[in-house]
């Protein structure tokens, strides 16, 4: 079976993973095309047959995309036509709906069916000039030429002004969750955190779970400073390993010194899954308010490695605590969210039996071993020709 891969970058650790689970389990050739490709590689290519991304077309097009963001989605668009020129798969499965996705209504000319999977944000951030509205009438067109959404079944409901063919269930795994089970077999949360340099004795409080800004840690953080109740209880936990801007990093970092807390930020590096499973387990509270989030898979572990989660009410988490039977706690703001943090800290004894609770609810569902039949299931029956 032939499978191009259309991806934001193959550097992330569930394309990655993905694509090591299917080449364990088919007989496949597995493409990759990367529309944000990253310039520091993280991941070899073992697993895939071959790692492309767009070239420019002429030196005006390059000029043209070094200097306006309006255009972009249109070049990558016509990039992705260069590279397609003259080629055809068994399948063409598009993980993160961009721009540049939707403008390319040729994809179906290509495959013998095509796939999508929304990663979360597409249908309330995504523009093209600019314009949301104009994103949502171009992925409208787009859908009708789409054979299958893959995503978990709580998002059918979200694509219900959308043209969908066949809706199939399907989740990504997680490989922090294997080594985060092992782990947790040898190591407490005390022994976790000693390890990566934390106080045992204080409450560690994750803010965000990348660098990207719109986790809001510069307001989380002012409001936290606010509140000298958790001055000495508490340790706030930063880590901005993915997706960070150098200069938001600096102002963050000046933030936590100027805040009066003990705190650890990682920076300018990426994490092993070992070591992703050690700051998993060592998190005590995950504090959540970001603008927007799709229930990162970060999240999850955090909660499955026992960590109690606060987060903004705005993040429509209901329905994927349900789907997970996960006890969270919910906040219509960051000061109600830091309010209710320090409530939870003069009452940390009374979640133990929830926090165990999550953690087994959670671990079972996110096995690479058991989310990849899935996808094999859905990729053999296109190949037999079934709906």
């Amino acid at each position: 079976m032939r499978l191009l891969m259309i991806v934001g970058s193959a550097d992330s650790i569930f394309i990655y993973n993905m694509a090591k689970w299917l080449k364990e389990t088919m007989d496949i050739t597995i493409d990759v095309y990367e529309l944000e490709p990253i310039e520091k590689k993280i991941y070899d290519n073992r697993f895939y047959d071959s790692r492309n991304t767009g070239k420019y077309p002429s030196p005006n097009d390059k000029i043209l995309y070094a200097t306006s963001e309006k255009v972009r989605p249109f070049i990558r668009s016509f990039q992705l036509k260069s590279f397609l020129k003259g080629k055809y798969y068994d399948i063409i499965h598009i993980h993160w709906i961009t721009s540049p996705v939707v403008l390319s209504v040729f994809l179906k000319k290509h495959c013998r069916s095509l796939c999508v999977t929304f990663w979360g944000g597409e249908l309330t951030n995504m523009r093209i000039f600019r314009s949301h509205v104009l994103y949502r009438f171009c992925l409208k067109s787009f859908m009708r030429e789409v054979d299958y959404v893959v995503n978990s079944g709580l998002f059918k409901s979200e694509l219900a002004k959308f043209p969908v063919k066949r809706f199939c269930c399907a989740t990504l795994g997680s490989s922090s969750i294997e080594f985060l089970m092992k782990l947790m077999k040898t190591e407490t949360k005390e022994t976790a955190k000693i390890k990566l340099g934390m106080p045992k004795d204080k409450t560690i409080v994750m803010i965000g779970y990348s660098g990207k800004a719109l986790h809001q840690h510069l307001l989380v953080i002012d409001s936290l400073s606010k509140n000298g109740m958790l001055k000495n209880k508490i340790h706030l936990f930063v880590p901005m390993t993915r997706d960070a801007n150098p200069l938001y990093t600096a102002k963050v970092e000046k933030a936590l010194v100027d805040s009066g807390f003990t705190y650890t930020l990682l920076k300018d590096r990426y994490l092993s899954d070992e070591e992703v499973a050690l700051t998993r387990l060592a998190t005590d509270v995950i504090f959540q308010f970001s603008t927007f989030d799709g229930f990162s898979r970060s999240i999850i572990e955090s909660m499955c490695a026992k960590g109690l989660l606060l987060y903004a009410d705005w993040l429509n988490y209901s329905e994927r605590l349900k789907e997970f039977e996960f006890y969270a706690i919910p906040a219509s703001s960051i000061n109600e969210g830091v309010e209710r943090l320090e409530s939870v800290i003069a009452n940390m004894n009374n979640y133990y039996d929830l926090l165990e609770q999550n953690s087994e609810n959670g671990k079972m569902k996110l096995l690479w071993s058991e989310c990849i039949k899935d996808w094999i299931n859905l990729y053999n029956r296109i190949l037999c020709g079934v709906s």
